[in-house]
């Protein structure tokens, strides 16, 4: 999830706090723009120790902080193969979008612990091409849904796949079994 860009934010970071800090956050995170849209998402979530929800436009560096008050467990799944970022956009026909994501309904239920309107209005454009060629995508989903999960998608281009628990003994119970079949497996807040 973000490996690339996650991996450039925490360069940086690290870079500016071995140089005794000459850049402020902001400065920071333009710079990280110029490497990948989502470096700086990346570089504010990095700051705050993951406790960062905002609303990402333009191409993902204008970030719009939000209240995050769900309370719900996430249990993350990497398959045994990747996805290239750069196939999955090649092979995206627009016209061919399913569903696209209400952005204010998604931040309206994240600011309101409103996980069902989070579920209804959410989205990855970018799915349904990836698991056209990866059948494994709508496989994990459904064995997240199997395991009482609220929502699941594929994360970005894939081929992560999350599920949102808003029961922390079923999130354990998917995570036991996918930890024992996936190459990566990761519960938490």
């Amino acid at each position: 999830m973000a490996g690339g860009s996650g991996n450039a934010a925490a360069v940086l970071i690290g870079l500016n706090k071995l140089a005794n800090f000459p850049f402020n956050n902001d400065k920071l995170m333009k710079i990280g723009k110029t490497i990948g849209a989502d470096v700086p998402f990346c570089i504010a979530s990095q700051l705050t120790n993951g406790n960062f929800c905002a609303h990402a436009s333009g191409i993902g560096e204008k970030l719009s902080p939000i209240e995050n008050n769900t309370d719900v467990t996430y249990v993350l799944v990497k398959p045994k193969f990747s996805v290239s970022t750069k196939w999955a956009f090649e092979h995206f026909d627009i016209s061919k979008m399913s569903k696209q994501p209400n952005i204010d309904a998604v931040v309206a239920g994240i600011e309101n612990n409103d996980i069902e309107t989070v579920a209804k209005n959410t989205a990855n454009v970018l799915e349904g091409v990836v698991a056209a060629r990866y059948p494994m995508i709508e496989r994990l989903k459904n064995d997240m849904r199997n395991f009482g999960c609220k929502f699941c998608l594929m994360s970005g281009s894939g081929s992560t796949v999350f599920g949102v628990f808003d029961d922390k003994r079923k999130a354990f119970r998917a995570y036991e079994y996918f930890d024992k079949t996936q190459e990566f497996t990761w519960i938490g807040k």
